[in-house]
């Protein structure tokens, strides 16, 4: 695993996680005896295995599942009569952009369960468009280290777009197999103070979520380093995961994601969260295709935080949206626009590498 970006490290899955995470998948997404599955992550297919279940492995590239062939997947779904899938949000947008015609060939398709991206609204208003009223969608959250985390459905999220999403992406009530906490955002190791209330923030604030479980995973293959920055170890000896992204506990237990820990820009002694801001950028200029918001290091500011925007047909040049953003009082120092597409994640194709985005903006390679 490498999250949206970074160097890969072997995840070590013991058959007691397996056991753990078999249990944890069956208890949050229960299936039926007659039940046959397209999954396009392996975890989804080693459950199937566990569960006595047949699997239909989608014919696709699994490095480009933004390329998927939608028409060869369709048709792997009606000749073998698929129940339930669990694909990224690529997968499912260019499946529902095939199908906008031939829904009513996927009758027996109850359950799409998606996750590894955050999903938009707009991009959940399609899917509920198209598939058939019959099948539920399913927004899951949770990483290679933590699989599920917690999930919510199309419906439950559906209800947030009141807010605009300006409060992040709801991604549900966490699982009760995990234990969660959100603790102070930091770059880098993080030592346990002693006592949780020396690391973890209050409801309500925004900080990164740790989960601790059976189905958490405790360490990485030949890899210290790695643990020591992704793991925890608090007064009890017990084990938190760092989950790298940041957000909030509502009121009702929901987590809200709102970025990444290396997303957060650190600027001028604020703080400030790309996911967030992002969302208002887009929601103020829809014709955009993508937009990032970075942090770029700045020897006076620390860093500075650039807004930069992934033209599409009439979007609008960088001093359009500079105007716009200074009027509504969204603080940035500058905003590129370019043509060429922000570069993504491999695994998923569908989150921004902001580390690779960094570097362009440094080495000015943007056009």
């Amino acid at each position: 695993t490498s999250g949206s970006s970074g160097i890969p490290k072997g995840a070590n899955r013991t058959h007691g996680f397996l056991s753990a995470q078999h249990s944890a998948l069956e208890h949050e997404f229960p299936y039926r005896p007659d039940d046959i599955d397209m999954p396009m992550f392996p975890v989804f297919a080693l459950n199937n295995l566990a569960g006595n279940r047949t699997s239909v492995i989608p014919d696709m590239n699994f490095r480009e599942v933004s390329q998927v062939n939608a028409s060869v997947v369709f048709e792997q779904m009606v000749r073998h009569k698929v129940t339930t899938c669990t694909a990224s949000p690529p997968f499912f947008d260019r499946l529902a952009t095939f199908v906008t015609d031939r829904a009513n060939n996927l009758p027996l398709l109850r359950r799409i369960l998606t996750g590894g991206a955050p999903v938009g609204i707009e991009q959940l208003k399609a899917w509920q468009r198209v598939f058939p009223g019959t099948t539920g969608v399913e927004i899951v959250y949770g990483s290679t280290e933590a699989e599920p985390v917690s999930h919510i459905s199309i419906t439950e999220r559906l209800k947030t777009e009141g807010d605009g999403e300006t409060r992040g992406f709801c991604t549900g009530i966490p699982s009760t197999m995990v234990e969660t906490k959100v603790a102070r955002i930091v770059k880098g190791l993080v030592e346990f103070p002693g006592t949780w209330g020396k690391l973890e923030v209050p409801q309500g604030h925004i900080g990164e979520l740790v989960v601790s479980g059976d189905h958490v995973c405790r360490d990485y293959f030949n890899n210290q380093t790695a643990v020591l920055e992704n793991k925890i170890v608090d007064d009890k000896g017990r084990l938190w995961h760092r989950m790298g992204d940041t957000g909030y506990m509502d009121e009702n237990g929901a987590f809200w994601l709102v970025g990444r820990v290396h997303t957060t820009i650190f600027r001028d002694g604020d703080i400030y969260h790309a996911q967030l801001i992002e969302q208002q950028i887009l929601d103020i200029f829809p014709d955009l295709k993508r937009v990032a918001a970075v942090g770029v290091e700045d020897p006076e500011l620390g860093e500075k935080l650039v807004i930069v925007g992934e033209t599409g047909s009439g979007s609008p040049d960088s001093g359009e949206i500079s105007r716009e953003l200074s009027q509504r009082g969204i603080l940035h120092d500058n905003v590129v626009v370019t043509s060429d597409p922000l570069p993504v994640d491999p695994r998923h194709n569908s989150k921004i590498d902001y580390r690779l985005l960094r570097n362009r903006i440094t080495e000015k390679a943007l056009q």
